[in-house]
């Protein structure tokens, strides 16, 4: 309960930073590059929840040093891009597709961490000391 305390208004202000991101890049590309569909968003969606989901949890040790927030918005910001780049040429995405290239950022999303941070991402409740 104490990390959900301590860590609520980090998750709270990291979720609406990302509602506010996707939001207007979801209005820009339509407007500007006219990406419409739905289920390409929908999978862009549920898979950055996903995603930054994992790393959030894997690093919440690291939710008090303002480096780890600085790296997690730019891998988010990376994560955007090349999800806008790839709806752009491509159109929609397969969901095995969309899995994979998650995965991938997941792998290199823990790379970047660990090697910055010398720690390793935790998972599980005994480790919350």
């Amino acid at each position: 309960m104490s990390f959900i305390r301590s860590a609520g208004p980090y998750l709270l202000g990291a979720g609406a930073m990302a509602a506010v991101l996707v939001s207007t890049i979801a209005a820009s590309t339509y407007a500007v590059f006219g990406i419409r569909s739905s289920d390409s968003w929908l999978e862009f969606l549920l898979f950055t929840a996903i995603l930054f989901g994992c790393i959030a949890y894997g690093y919440r040790k690291l939710f008090e040093r303002r480096m780890f927030w600085v790296l997690y918005a730019l891998i988010f910001a990376a994560h955007c891009a090349g999800w806008l780049l790839t709806l752009k040429e491509t159109g929609p995405w397969r969901t095995r597709a969309a899995i994979g290239v998650t995965f991938a950022e997941l792998v290199v999303a823990v790379l970047v961490l660990t090697s910055v941070f010398r720690v390793a991402p935790t998972m599980g409740s005994s480790n919350m000391k």
